[in-house]
């Protein structure tokens, strides 16, 4: 079984300061708190950025300036966002391979957000150009799956050679409109993935630790932050990123399932640069 790989989504697309105090949304903030999970035990940080208004954004300049604020700090795997959220327009997502980042988010289809009335547009003839950039770039796709169709697109456009083997997948669960988190559900996603393929979960709100209790003990992988889990436990916010990676190290630690360094991390979900 391999070591622990544990993501951590940092701020997210959805979430807003006036609702969430702890949430970091400028540059300063995601790269102290991307700092701090990384001193936590986190390997790699999935990133969005947020213009002054505190909404989320596609600006190259704000990622460059995360990008390197993180890199100066330590040697984590980044993960950029290729999905902001809101009201981009879907040709402006793939502008952020143009930084060339080690690792983007995937969204292998169309998802409605339930939680957001928004819509995650996701035709084939996209993914295909966004799979065909991240392989021109270097850049290795984690495939964000959040309904079973998911998967069979992934293996699609693996069989296409757009998509490296193994496949990185991300289960996240829980999403409103999406599939729910439950140990039936991600045995069920387990079960539709070839043998060797690379997954992690990502379960919202308070459903993140048993899903990572779950997947720890399978040999899957973990994401936590407050991008997925803003709250603690009930009735408590998280009110940092470093004390959730705390709490899956922890359950880590007791299920006896030694946790990733970067570099380590980076041999597991075939990371070559």
């Amino acid at each position: 079984m391999d070591k622990l790989v544990i993501t951590v989504g940092i701020t997210g697309g959805g979430q807003q300061k006036a609702t969430n105090p702890y949430l970091p949304v400028t540059p300063r903030e995601i790269i102290e708190s991307a700092y701090g999970a990384w001193k936590a035990g986190a390997s790699v940080v999935h990133l969005h950025v947020r213009d002054a208004a505190g909404k989320s954004c596609i600006d190259l300049d704000l990622y460059r300036q995360v990008m390197d604020g993180v890199r100066e700090r330590c040697d984590v795997i980044v993960n950029l966002s290729t999905d902001p959220g809101g009201d981009i327009r879907q040709e402006d997502r793939i502008t952020v391979l143009d930084l060339a980042p080690e690792m983007a988010g995937f969204d292998a289809g169309t998802i409605h957000l339930g939680n957001y009335d928004d819509l995650v547009w996701g035709p084939m003839p996209y993914l295909r150009e966004m799979a065909a950039r991240m392989r021109e770039v270097g850049t290795v796709p984690q495939c964000e799956v959040f309904h079973e169709g998911m998967i069979g697109t992934c293996e699609q456009l693996a069989d296409e050679g757009l998509i490296p083997r193994p496949v990185n997948y991300i289960f996240g669960l829980g999403v409103p409109g999406c599939a729910p988190a439950t140990p039936e559900t991600l045995m069920h996603m387990i079960r539709q993935v070839p043998p060797g393929s690379v997954w992690s979960t990502a379960g919202v709100d308070l459903t993140g630790p048993p899903l990572a209790a779950v997947a720890i003990a399978m040999g899957g992988h973990v994401r936590t932050g407050i991008e997925d889990e803003p709250w603690y436990r009930a009735g408590q916010r998280a009110t940092t990123n470093a004390e959730l990676v705390e709490r899956v190290v922890r359950i880590a630690t007791e299920l006896e399932r030694p946790v990733a360094t970067p570099a380590e991390a980076r041999r597991i979900v075939g990371l070559t640069r």
